[in-house]
Formats: C-alpha cells, sequence, structure tokens
C-alpha cells in the first residue's frame, strides 16, 4: 500500500440496498491516502472572496512585521546583555589581578623553579655520563 510505513485500516459499512455486496465505492481522497499520497484540499461550502484573502495579507503582513521587530529587539537585549557580561567579567578580573595574579604567579614560579632544577640535575648527569665514556 503506497509508500508509507503506517498500516491503513479500511472500514466498510453498508446496507443491502445499496447494490452488490462484492463492490466498494470509495472517494478519490481516501484512495490517495490509502496509497500514501498528499490528501487532496478540502472543498468547503463557504466562499472565500477575495476582501477576505487581501484581509488576511494584510494580517500577515502585520504579524511578519512585529515579528521583525521582537527579533531585533531580542538580538539587541542579548547583545546588551553579552557586553554587559563580558564589562563585568572585565572588570572582575581587574580587581581581582592583584590579589590571584600574585598567588599564581607564586606557584607557577614554583613550579618553574622545580622543572629547573630537575632539568639541571638531568643534565649533570648526562654531562657526566658523557665524560666517562671520554675517559674510557
Amino acid at each position: 500500500m503506497g509508500s508509507s510505513e503506517s498500516t491503513k485500516k479500511l472500514t466498510v459499512e453498508r446496507s443491502e440496498e445499496e447494490g452488490s455486496p462484492g463492490i466498494v465505492k470509495v472517494s478519490e481522497r481516501v484512495v490517495r491516502r490509502l496509497r500514501g499520497q498528499i490528501d487532496l484540499p478540502l472543498q468547503g461550502d463557504e466562499e472565500i472572496g477575495q476582501d477576505d484573502i487581501n484581509n488576511i495579507w494584510h494580517d500577515l503582513q502585520q504579524e511578519r512585521a512585529r515579528l521583525k521587530h521582537q527579533q531585533e529587539h531580542l538580538q539587541e537585549f542579548m547583545q546588551n546583555a553579552y557586553d554587559e557580561g563580558r564589562q563585568v567579567e572585565a572588570k572582575r578580573l581587574k580587581e581581582n589581578r592583584g590579589t590571584l595574579g600574585d598567588k599564581d604567579a607564586q606557584g607557577m614560579e614554583n613550579q618553574w623553579r622545580k622543572t629547573l632544577e630537575e632539568k639541571d640535575a638531568e643534565s649533570r648527569t648526562k654531562e657526566a655520563s658523557f665524560w666517562n665514556k671520554l675517559a674510557c
């Protein structure tokens, strides 16, 4: 039944006076749905005039303008919040640079000193090994 993966079920109810019990009549819309095709648009009894279409078009244009204005407002609001956050963070870093910076700088200096001493000791060991090989 078409390329649709859903199962479709057709229930037939008819009386004896409708005709032969072996023949079932279905509308074109039902056939299209059973085959998994796009359904035909409904044809209502209500007539839609050009004035109605123009009014709907006008309403849609107003809604589009309102949504665009709202989007611009939200973009501006988000940009202001982002800029304010950056300024607050920059101010906080500037104020804390003296206290946090000294602690961090001292810790980094100790780490570099330790690494330098380890590399220096390693270099001396290699140098001593090199002199021993030359002496032999």
